[in-house]
């Protein structure tokens, strides 16, 4: 699933992510790893489970979830990030937010602050497995290094992003 050799991010993104504290990095997920993943999600619609909007800890469970959790360059891209040797998986999270989702259900929020970890070397990875803008249904990010490592709580009774 990795590639055989880990694609060091440019300059421009770990300036990115140290200033902004979020980078994108175009092509981090190949597409036939997306497309497994997605059929994992899927199946689990499938069998019932309409995941509430979430569901989590499914590299413990499902083989698929755990190749991509274990055996893709996400971890090694947030090690660059976070200049660390080492990256540890605290949980994985899937979101189902269909295109046109009300914003009532997905709040503008910090993930820091719901963590039972603290730190600066703490990121989250966020991959879309279908086709995702701004206007349909992408995360949006508010650019602020302090904002992974903020030690207040959470903000998730915002509506709307708030500006800088």
């Amino acid at each position: 699933m990795g590639t055989t050799e880990l694609r060091r991010l440019t300059d421009e993104q770990l300036h990115a992510f140290a200033t902004d504290g979020v980078v994108k990095i175009p092509g981090a997920l190949a597409p036939d790893v997306a497309a497994e993943v997605l059929a994992a999600v899927d199946a689990r619609l499938a069998g019932g489970n309409d995941l509430g909007g979430m569901d989590r800890r499914m590299w413990a469970t499902d083989p698929a979830f755990r190749r991509f959790a274990f055996e893709t360059d996400l971890a090694g891209y947030a090690a660059q990030a976070m200049a660390s040797a080492a990256v540890r998986i605290y949980f994985d999270q899937i979101f189902v937010k269909p295109a046109d989702t009300p914003e009532k259900y997905f709040h503008w929020h910090q993930d820091h602050p719901f963590w039972a970890v603290t730190g600066d070397q703490v990121c989250s990875t966020w991959v879309a497995l279908t086709s995702a803008s701004v206007a349909s249904s992408a995360l949006e990010f508010v650019r602020a290094p302090t904002a992974r490592a903020s030690p207040t709580g959470p903000t998730s009774r915002r509506t709307t992003p708030p500006r800088a």
